[in-house]
């Protein structure tokens, strides 16, 4: 269907559409190439606020999926730029959330965190919230505090499991930091555990 209406018109919700689809069969660069389509087709109309989620989607799927951390970057930058025009505090929130997927410096991974926590519950946004627990456990973990960590990755992870999200997307979120989190401090049991938990049921 989205790559019927892609083909007529390519509106960007179309090619929005179509990556979307194209992301949940596994196609994944081709869902990246559509949406990389579908920002440039937000901008040219305007729609800054619809460019910038975008982008931001793209940086993090840059940083999870391929590692690439130059690309990503890249896209969380153009993603700050726009949002800093709206004066959108939960936009303002993702962004850090991006930015934070490419810093090394776990402390200013903490404070990105906790400063989209803050917006998310200000907001009642509940996939904000669980992203960002996510990536505050992640620090912990990086600085040594792996119990602690753990905690908030596995809170993120059974909430957004638990049905409190709006998108699917916090899953995906939530599931991969707990999963690379773990691989770092050889916690392979809990990956274990989750990987039971995630697995549909046969």
């Amino acid at each position: 269907m989205f790559s019927e209406a892609a083909a007529i018109e390519e509106t960007p919700e179309a090619l929005l559409g179509l990556g979307n689809a194209r992301w949940w069969l596994g196609e994944i660069r081709e869902a990246m190439a559509c949406w990389e389509q579908a920002y440039a087709a937000f901008r040219k109309r305007p729609d800054p606020m619809q460019a910038a989620l975008v982008s931001i989607n793209l940086s993090i799927c840059y940083s999870g999926n391929f590692g690439n951390r130059a690309v990503a970057a890249g896209w969380s930058a153009r993603a700050a730029r726009l949002s800093d025009t709206l004066g959108i505090p939960a936009l303002d929130a993702w962004v850090l959330l991006a930015k934070a997927a490419t810093c090394d410096d776990p402390d200013q991974v903490r404070r990105w965190a906790d400063q989209a926590y803050d917006t998310a519950t200000e907001a009642g946004d509940r996939d904000l919230e669980l992203c960002a627990l996510s990536l505050r456990g992640s620090a912990l973990i990086d600085v040594g505090q792996v119990d602690a960590g753990a905690a908030l990755l596995d809170e993120a992870l059974a909430g957004a499991l638990g049905g409190e999200i709006e998108s699917l997307d916090t899953v995906v979120f939530t599931s991969c930091v707990l999963m690379q989190s773990c691989v770092r401090c050889a916690d392979f049991a809990r990956v274990l555990q989750w990987g039971r938990a995630l697995a549909p049921s046969t």
